[in-house]
């Protein structure tokens, strides 16, 4: 594209932008930017999202801020996400401010940006200017009540809620389990006469990180469909409890294995001194393995005092 006759059409060359940075070729992408002879707010849009998607954000900064000729909401919006998604609430905070204009996106962004990151108070403050509430701006609201432990908090903001969904009954649930409140987290479970897998997932979780492994077995056992993270979830919490034989039976009759299962067995064998099992599912059973579950293999050597057959691995 870059030597083509079609290297000055402006349309094509802002697809090509979007193309190169999904594919993770931001310099590729700058590339095809400046050589726009006329760039258009697509043009600035497509490279700002670009920057954003490749996690530089300084530079979409810079783009939009004193470079962009025009400047709507789009690349505002997608920096002020970007800030939020990557845990930065007071660059988040300084491009909320200086936003030309406001909307509803950008206002959830911002209370998400303070809900996540334990400032619930200023997340309430935002929530109460809030200018059109929606389900997103209730439920980051409730989720940093939960998070925080304000339980109290959380039940009557989720009693006020006009509709509940999904993430919202989720984000309570959780807040009791993560809070010493199991019992009221069970109770919801039940009442709900749909449940969903999210509804699945926050209960076993909850109930692994409990201890109540037979209680997280026998409700795995009565989902209405399977999930490799339900399974995961369980077999894990097995393998941490020193329970190898009960992760094991998990493991094998997995319908769909995957690498944090295999790894989780791993580390399991490896608390219990038990290398050559470790070695046989690392080496023989797991079909594929990532730098966690090399990393869970050099720390069995290492916790079982054999480094010499770290060397013969590694080195």
């Amino acid at each position: 594209m870059l030597e083509s006759p079609y290297r000055h059409d402006t349309f094509l060359s802002n697809l090509l932008i979007r193309v190169y940075s999904e594919c993770g070729k931001l310099d590729e992408a700058k590339l095809v930017f400046d050589g726009i002879p006329r760039q258009n707010d697509y043009s600035y849009n497509f490279m700002v999202h670009a920057y954003i998607l490749n996690g530089s954000l300084d530079l979409a900064k810079q783009l939009s801020f004193l470079e962009m000729p025009e400047r709507d909401i789009v690349p505002w919006t997608g920096i002020l996400q970007g800030f939020v998604d990557t845990g930065q609430p007071d660059e988040a905070k300084s491009v909320f401010d200086r936003m030309p204009q406001q909307d509803v996106v950008c206002w959830s962004a911002m209370l998400q940006a303070q809900a996540r990151n334990d400032r619930v108070d200023q997340a309430k403050l935002l929530f109460d200017r809030f200018p059109q509430l929606n389900v997103v701006s209730w439920t980051a609201m409730l989720g940093g009540y939960a998070h925080s432990g304000r339980i109290r908090e959380a039940e009557l903001l989720f009693r006020k809620m006009p509709q509940h969904d999904a993430i919202s009954r989720v984000a309570i649930m959780n807040g009791y389990a993560e809070h010493g409140r199991l019992d009221l987290a069970i109770a919801m479970f039940h009442s709900k006469p749909e449940r969903d897998m999210g509804d699945y997932i926050t209960m076993l979780s909850a109930l692994a990180e409990t201890k109540r492994l037979k209680d997280a077995r026998a409700l795995l056992e009565k989902m209405p469909e399977q999930s490799p993270v339900a399974w995961t979830i369980v077999l894990a919490s097995y393998a941490q409890a020193g329970h190898m034989d009960d992760a094991r039976e998990l493991y094998v009759a997995m319908p769909a294995k995957n690498v944090v299962a295999s790894t989780a067995m791993v580390q399991g064998y490896a608390q219990g001194g038990h290398i050559r099992d470790c070695e046989e599912l690392f080496f023989e059973t797991m079909a594929e393995r990532d730098s966690m579950a090399w990393n869970s293999l050099l720390g069995a050597y290492s916790q079982n005092g054999l480094a010499s057959n770290a060397e013969a691995v590694f080195l």
